[in-house]
């Protein structure tokens, strides 16, 4: 009631002035009593930098503790969708592990909530610039982050403050470069990029910057150049740059680094 509503375990805080804030406490904190191990201790990140590494050799889990698993994971992916972006990495590698998880991926997940354990009154803020109507996204692949050599697409999109909506998955296909990986990338989020910007304007909106950024200059330079910045080395992804290419001569996105 009032400016505090309960809305699907998500906490909606309208007390603030030009913004609204999130929160999943008491959400986390369920499922962290739930797991079947006492959950102790704290990390300040939710992943190592082997989080993406998987043992040949490693001892699969039982059933009841596979399940388990299994029921964590997907509970964590509600919450990384939501108000806690910062576990998305973790959670989207983990829900790729969920058939035959072993020990290790067991590890990976009593790490997330540690990192939740003391994190979970943390508030994910939103604030739209009050200057000026701009819409920033940010797209990157990761090359061949996986042990089958896929890689690893994450974007965020921001009003000003906070993540509107941001997401991280594994790519569907084998890249053969980073520019490649980079503009794959691009092009799998391009529907969400043009929608958001159909549906803002729709609401009556006028957009005064709308922004898509990348840290791969040579993708950037296909993606704005076309044909002039291709050789024999990227011909064969052409479709995906030059439709990128029509929505940038189009004026509908701009791409920067």
């Amino acid at each position: 009631t009032g400016k505090t509503h309960d809305y699907l375990g998500m906490i909606f805080d309208f007390s603030f002035s030009d913004e609204v804030r999130i929160n999943m406490t008491s959400y986390i904190s369920k499922i962290i009593t739930e797991f079947p191990e006492e959950i102790k201790g704290m990390y300040a990140t939710p992943a190592a930098d082997h989080l993406f590494k998987v043992r040949d050799d490693g001892r699969k889990l039982p059933e009841e503790q596979a399940d388990a698993f299994h029921h964590t994971v997907y509970q964590l992916l509600f919450v990384a969708n939501r108000a806690h972006r910062d576990i998305q990495t973790a959670v989207s590698f983990l829900t790729t592990r969920v058939k035959e998880p072993d020990e290790d991926d067991w590890g990976k997940l009593k790490r997330i909530l540690k990192y939740l354990n003391g994190t979970k009154h943390l508030k994910l803020t939103l604030r739209a610039d009050q200057m000026k109507f701009a819409v920033h996204w940010y797209v990157d692949g990761s090359h061949q982050t996986h042990e089958d050599c896929r890689g690893q697409t994450g974007s965020l999109v921001t009003f000003g403050k906070g993540a509107v909506s941001s997401s991280s998955t594994k790519m569907k296909c084998n890249t053969k470069s980073s520019t490649e990986t980079e503009l794959i990338s691009f092009a799998d989020k391009l529907t969400d990029i043009i929608w958001m910007r159909y549906f803002i304007e729709c609401q009556g909106y006028d957009l005064d910057e709308y922004i898509v950024f990348q840290d791969n200059m040579s993708a950037l330079s296909l993606e704005k150049n076309g044909r002039v910045s291709s050789s024999k080395r990227t011909n064969h992804i052409k479709a995906k740059y030059l439709l990128i290419k029509d929505y940038y001569d189009a004026g509908e996105i701009d791409v920067r680094f």
